[in-house]
């Protein structure tokens, strides 16, 4: 016997209890709404139910099923109402009690909603609605760990539990458990293979496990069983755009705006993603025409509160491209600027500063790499640092940052409470670690939660953004008169990086078989993912492979199969076919470790010209490994250089690409030479970590941004 839906909305499907069914279906009126309201006719359901209530105003079946009703129209006011004249007439019944708790639930109830959930379970024991009832008000609650806990209970009681397996696989997409969401999903689409919601649930676990080819298939069957569903067509094309399929991308977020014509600026959201790969330099010019064309004429109202899921971020992937782009980021913010209130906040009367480090959703690890030190050391005396991230990464942060004097302030997953949070904390400086890479981190600034705001080291040149009010950067990376690369007032640290890094650890030794990789001949290595291998890089590495006949260069894999691809079809014509095979991909994905025994192995690291090695030059520097790098004008063409800089070694910065060319052979090829390289930058290399002088460079911009606040007004 079909399972009663009570409602297939944000929260899911619940379920009566077949037994409850079966025994209200032996009354006929009542057996004549059940099937109406199983075949989605809730107001014909309604009708029955009240035309029962009229004769028999003390039947409590009836007044749980009109309850029912209500919930599904989510008048959940009037289903609550319901639900409780149906309990005050038998309160014996486990499915009441369970459907009151989703009910309440729903409400913002959660204290009331878990104890109605318990009730139920101490009348009807095995009862996996109620359970999985129970873990959703667990969740919200706050207790994640008990709630993963109960939704396996009430799959050990039944495995197919749809409601169960679905929260289940959005619990563990939110707390690192991606595999065990794909099986929860892929369990579902088993069981239920014509539901597109759960197709839909497989392709988002996908998404979270950077199975980009995957979740593309899943969101194509979700589209084919659902094909006016409007968020399914926007989900598929930003699947598209992570396997840098740019024109099926389009396509699809223009068929996601034709489906929801409210939601004006869906028709755009293509203008956020661009290919992996160009062909070569003409195509990145034609696109950049197309984009500021299309930018020039986009126009749409905007609700600023929706942001996450209507807004786009510029393409990550503009500012490797080999030019400035700070007029193309100021047209993107202008598209969403004006729909943000525009209220700075008033500056508090303070002798110690509050300052706020913003970790957007999911850059957790990033922000820690960078950041830590200087949030750790940072003077407890003159400042205050307030730490505020998403609820579920406060834990990894705080295992990182054990300072006693550092606060904690966690924001929810939604936007517009979080905004109210972290503005509510009332930070004197708000630095934002890095911007553009997410929604999240892209759109927070525009919200203006504190007096001042900042970026730096971990946004790639300038956001664009009016609302940021600083970009820190240092005299080592930018050239004279860099100031007209930024929407930002540039403020330069001396003599220091503005980021604070630990030296890598040393992994255990490893072998070229490891790696598949030559057992004879130098290896170059390129660390950069594919999307930053611009197609100047390409001449440079044809340079290195005609000069070093048994020479290797070794680049990464990456998540994406077809960018890789796209890379081997353009190495193919442009190396020629002799040269391209000595250019060896490892991967798919790399752990961490087993990604430093790689880099362990390089004779040298070639650095590309549109988007110079910067965490990798740390990386590279804590073993030693030389970096040959072609700086160019921009800060981003300029970190490996700034790390020479600062280690005082200038032997293998290249002037052109015949000296690049050059100085990596030599590297490669003369031990002993390499061999001097490697023992004078490790010496040196105490430089780069745990610098302090980055530290108190943070300080005096705190202090300096703090002390100007007022022009700010008037700037």
């Amino acid at each position: 016997m079909t399972d009663l839906s009570v409602k297939q909305s944000r929260v899911g499907e619940r379920s009566l209890l077949k037994k409850d069914i079966w025994m209200e279906r032996t009354i006929p009126d009542l057996k004549t709404g059940l099937e109406k309201h199983q075949r989605g006719d809730l107001a014909g359901a309604e009708r029955v139910y009240r035309s029962i209530l009229a004769v028999q105003p003390d039947h409590a079946g009836a007044w749980h099923l009109l309850g029912l009703t209500s919930f599904a129209k989510e008048q959940y006011e009037q289903a609550k109402s319901q639900i409780e004249r149906a309990l005050a007439l038998c309160d014996t019944k486990g499915v009441y009690w369970s459907n009151y708790g989703a009910v309440l639930r729903e409400l913002g109830l959660m204290a009331e909603a878990k104890e109605a959930c318990q009730r139920a379970l101490a009348i009807a024991p095995p009862f996996p609605d109620a359970l999985s009832n129970l873990a959703l008000c667990l969740r919200d609650l706050g207790e994640k760990d008990r709630a993963y806990h109960v939704f396996h209970e009430a799959l050990t009681i039944d495995p197919g539990h749809r409601d169960a397996l679905r929260h289940l696989a959005e619990l563990c997409r939110k707390s690192d458990r991606v595999d065990e969401a794909v099986r929860c999903c892929q369990n579902l689409v088993k069981r239920y293979p014509n539901d597109p919601a759960s197709w839909r649930g497989l392709a988002e676990s996908h998404v979270s496990a950077k199975r980009p080819t995957e979740a593309v298939e899943a969101f194509r069957k979700a589209a084919a069983l659902d094909p006016d569903n409007a968020t399914v067509q926007v989900s598929l094309g930003h699947a598209l755009a992570a396997q840098g399929k740019h024109a099926e991308a389009k396509a699809a977020f223009g068929q996601g705006a034709r489906l929801q014509p409210d939601r004006p600026s869906w028709r755009f959201r293509h203008l956020g993603n661009m290919p992996h790969v160009f062909p070569d330099a003409d195509a990145i010019d034609d696109y950049f025409h197309e984009l500021e064309e299309q930018l020039d004429g986009a126009r749409f109202d905007f609700d600023w509160r929706r942001c996450l899921e209507d807004g786009f971020a510029p393409p990550f992937g503009i500012t490797h491209q080999g030019r400035c782009c700070r007029a193309i980021k100021e047209k993107f913010a202008a598209l969403f600027a004006r729909h943000f209130p525009h209220q700075r906040p008033v500056p508090r009367e303070t002798s110690r500063l509050r300052i706020g480090f913003l970790v957007a959703r999911g850059l957790e690890r990033g922000f820690l790499r960078n950041m830590e030190h200087i949030v750790a050391k940072i003077d407890p005396e003159r400042f205050e640092a307030v730490v505020l991230c998403e609820e579920n990464g406060e834990a990894v942060c705080r295992k990182r940052i054990p300072a006693e004097h550092v606060r904690w302030v966690s924001f929810p997953a939604d936007f517009e409470a979080a905004v109210k949070t972290i503005t509510e904390s009332a930070c004197d400086i708000l630095y934002h670690r890095q911007i553009g890479t997410s929604a999240w981190n892209y759109f927070l600034p525009f919200a203006r939660c504190a007096p001042v705001q900042c970026t730096g080291w971990g946004s790639h040149g300038t956001t664009g953004l009016e609302a940021i009010d600083y970009y820190l950067s240092s005299d080592l990376i930018e050239i004279e008169g860099a100031q007209s690369h930024y929407t930002e007032r540039l403020f330069q640290f001396h003599g220091t990086l503005p980021t604070c890094q630990s030296r890598v650890k040393r992994r255990q030794p490893a072998s070229r078989g490891d790696f598949g990789l030559p057992e004879q001949g130098a290896l170059y290595f390129c660390p950069q993912r594919i999307e930053k291998i611009h197609p100047c890089f390409d001449a440079l590495v044809r340079g290195v492979l005609d000069s070093d006949p048994s020479g290797t260069v070794v680049m990464l894999q990456g998540r994406h199969p077809a960018a890789l691809d796209e890379l081997r079809a353009r190495f193919r014509r442009t190396l020629g076919p002799s040269l391209a095979p000595r250019v060896t991909f490892v991967g798919p994905t790399l752990p961490a470790e087993v990604y430093y025994r790689l880099l362990s192995l390089a004779d040298v690291v070639l650095d590309t010209p549109n988007y110079s090695t910067s965490l990798t030059g740390f990386d590279a520097c804590s073993y030693g490994i030389p970096i040959v790098t072609l700086p160019g004008t921009r800060n981003v063409e300029r970190y490996a250089l700034a790390l020479y800089r600062k280690l005082g070694v200038d032997e293998l910065v290249a002037d052109t690409a015949e000296d690049y060319v050059a100085k990596a052979v030599r590297t490669a090829r003369d031990p002993d030479y390499r061999k001097d390289l490697r023992e004078r930058i490790l010496a040196r290399s105490e430089a780069l970590f745990e610098d302090m002088a980055s530290v108190k460079e943070h300080e005096r911009f705190f202090e300096y941004a703090w002390q100007r606040r007022e022009q700010l007004k008037t700037d």
